[in-house]
């Protein structure tokens, strides 16, 4: 209290000094207000000292600090409600270029402010509110330092205001527009009604005054300097304020001491609160909001009860007398009610704005009316919970001596048992339940089984309903191919839902590794060879042999394969290509040097020709043309000539095919060179 009583002293004596040249107002509540014991109300106020202009229009008129030079407004609100009161509207003029001209104004001390709303008319034909829609038709914000000589753009960057586009009020800005020109969407014509720009609805925009233009006298002007036509492109401004700081300072009785400051106060009594903006100068201003708080209403309906209901008992529950109104749970508004169901009663009392509740719970504790549940079915080696209707308030006694409304049994053969429910000394009732035991089902997976690594095998179980195996078939019978040694799982229900399960084990063995070993890698043809097997017990070979050793004579090339059966019947094979080949003992010269020195003057094959009993050969020059051919294996050669010329000296190709007295042909291709 000292702090408020020595404010309301210090405004006592500057109040009257200059309170023109300073404005605050608390923003936050906007009036008087109540609130309950234990709440809190947030505190916020707006001011500023040393304003150059502050005018709401409210009084019909541009009021003082400047004139209309051809704008011509009107402020009868002709095109909708503005941020407060009257606003000042630009749309019925006859002049095509429209300014609002501010005084000179000292704002040489710096960090001056313009703040005001405005907004764009938005109607899309001619008329006092025709929107103004091509980009020039917008309003500039300009400053003056020569007496109105030029005039200059407030610095951008231009910025449209951002917020709800709202058209009845109140007129919420988050962002406020800044710069010094806001264009308007081109087109012509809006596509949307009403528009979506910002700047066709009231909104707050705030400029600073930038420093080139922070003189001793500078004029500022809102201008339209272009339009479509006499009387269209409306606009209007709303709450224009110039102001300079001036060490302003701001005094809640509370406590902050900041501008615009925000805070939450938690008055247990009503109080004033009173906040006063004052500068160095003697100015300043006040405001106060007076908080009424209500005690909170405190209704008492006792302890929880619980009533034993023989069919006539009942609860009275009273909330207690001298309270506005009263309203339950139930939706009656007395002071008491009269219940007998089970169940929370709530009930909430106003006493002005405030309200206050208390609840109780009323348990109505029926003559019991025991409920063990139904016969249940369960399998041998199971257990069952048995659970007896939940009544409040009772107690419970099986014929097991437990005392919980649930018990857990487990009997191996059918059982009855039996509860008795009481509430009080006389609330009594009993219901008894069967817990049939059916036997498991007898399951037989069958015996054990042998099989070879890559074989298939068929498992059958019996002795139920459906079947569950290890390997997720669901079938009496499944086939399986392990590799390895596996013992397998099968579940079985029957018809009661009961379940056993069985076990087979299929042994899986390894395949006998077979070998193939010959005496010799290659043969000549008619030659013969010796293959040994070995790895299994019994073998059986494609040549139609059952040894393990045997002996051939190829005629061919040829593969040999057996397959070898070890002692658990597992089956194996290998198979080997053994090379054969013709042997004759010749070869063919790489060059040849026809000069009839009696040596190496024809071009032929040389060595032994036995066993051959076919034979040709052909030689082709470097152009693939065929110059030579002989069949003559003995006699016949290449004398280095074509057509009775000497061939040119360089590399030929041969080709030679030959047939051996085993019916095998053979061919031989390559090249040699003729030298000279």
């Amino acid at each position: 209290m000292k702090k408020i009583i020595l404010l309301q002293i210090f405004l006592v004596v500057f109040y009257f000094a200059a309170q023109s040249q300073c404005h605050i107002d608390i923003t936050l509540p906007t009036q008087d207000t109540t609130i309950c014991e234990g709440d809190s109300v947030w505190l916020k106020s707006k001011g500023s000292c040393t304003f150059l202009m502050y005018n709401d229009f409210n009084n019909g008129t541009i009021g003082v600090g400047w004139s209309s030079t051809a704008a011509n407004p009107v402020f009868n609100n002709p095109c909708g409600v503005g941020p407060n009161g009257y606003h000042l509207w630009v749309g019925t003029t006859a002049s095509q270029q429209r300014t609002l001209v501010t005084n000179n104004y000292d704002v040489s001390l710096g960090g001056c402010t313009i703040e005001w709303f405005m907004r764009y008319g938005r109607v899309q034909g001619p008329g006092a509110c025709e929107d103004p829609d091509y980009p020039d038709e917008g309003v500039h914000l300009q400053y003056s330092i020569n007496n109105g000589a030029t005039w200059t753009d407030l610095p951008g960057p231009n910025l449209n205001p951002v917020g709800p586009n709202s058209i009845p009020g109140p007129f919420v800005t988050t962002t406020p527009g800044s710069g010094g020109y806001w264009v308007p969407p081109s087109g012509g014509t809006h596509t949307v009604n009403p528009p979506v720009s910002t700047v066709y609805y009231w909104h707050k925009y705030e400029c600073p005054v930038p420093a080139v233009a922070s003189t001793t006298s500078t004029k500022f002007r809102w201008a339209q300097l272009a339009t479509s036509n006499a009387g269209w492109d409306a606009w209007g401004i709303d709450e224009v304020q110039i102001s300079c700081p001036n060490n302003q300072n701001v005094i809640w009785s509370h406590g902050p001491t900041v501008l615009n400051p925000v805070s939450p106060v938690y008055p247990s009594v009503t109080t004033d609160y009173i906040v006063v903006i004052f500068d160095s100068l003697s100015n300043l201003a006040l405001d106060t909001v007076t908080v009424t708080v209500i005690p909170i209403p405190e209704p008492d309906l006792g302890a929880d009860t619980n009533v034993c209901d023989f069919g006539t008992n009942h609860a009275i529950f009273d909330a207690g007398a001298g309270y506005d109104t009263y309203h339950w749970s139930t939706s009656a508004t007395t002071q008491t009610i009269d219940v007998n169901t089970t169940g929370t009663y709530t009930v909430t009392v106003t006493q002005g704005n405030c309200s206050g509740s208390d609840t109780v719970h009323l348990t109505m504790s029926p003559a019991p009316t025991a409920d063990a549940g139904s016969d249940v079915d369960i399998c041998l080696g199971n257990n069952t919970t048995l659970t007896a209707i939940n009544i409040p308030g009772a107690t419970y006694i099986w014929s097991t001596g437990e005392t919980t409304n649930s018990i857990t049994v487990s009997p191996t053969v059918t059982t009855t048992y039996s509860v008795t429910v009481a509430i009080g000394a006389n609330c009594k009732d009993y219901d008894s339940v069967v817990v049939n035991v059916f036997p498991l089902p007898i399951v037989d997976a069958g015996s054990d089984v042998n099989i070879c690594k890559g074989d298939t095998v068929t498992l059958t179980a019996n002795g139920g309903n459906t079947y569950q195996w290890s390997t997720g078939g669901n079938t009496s019978s499944i086939i399986e191919n392990p590799n390895t040694t596996t013992t397998y799982y099968v579940t079985v229900a029957d018809m009661n839902g009961c379940v056993n399960y069985d076990t087979v084990k299929v042994n899986v063995y390894d395949l006998p590794y077979i070998t193939i070993i010959s005496d010799k890698p290659a043969v000549c043809i008619g030659d013969s060879f010796v293959l040994t097997a070995s790895g299994a017990d019994t073998y059986i070979w494609n040549t139609g042999h059952t040894s393990p050793i045997i002996l051939l004579k190829p005629l061919q090339t040829d593969k040999y394969t057996v397959t070898g059966t070890d002692v658990n019947g597992c089956k194996n094979f290998e198979d080997i290509i053994i090379p054969a080949d013709d042997c004759s003992t010749f070869f063919i010269p790489n060059a040849f040097s026809p000069d009839n020195d009696g040596m190496n003057d024809l071009f032929c094959p040389i060595g032994d020709f036995e066993g051959i009993t076919e034979y040709k050969i052909n030689i082709y020059n470097r152009w693939g043309k065929l110059i030579y051919s002989t069949t003559d294996i003995y006699n016949g050669g290449w004398d280095g000539t074509y057509k009775n010329r000497n061939a040119q000296a360089g590399v030929y190709t041969y080709y030679l095919i030959y047939k051996t007295v085993w019916n095998k042909v053979f061919e031989k291709r390559g090249t040699f060179t003729l030298v000279r």
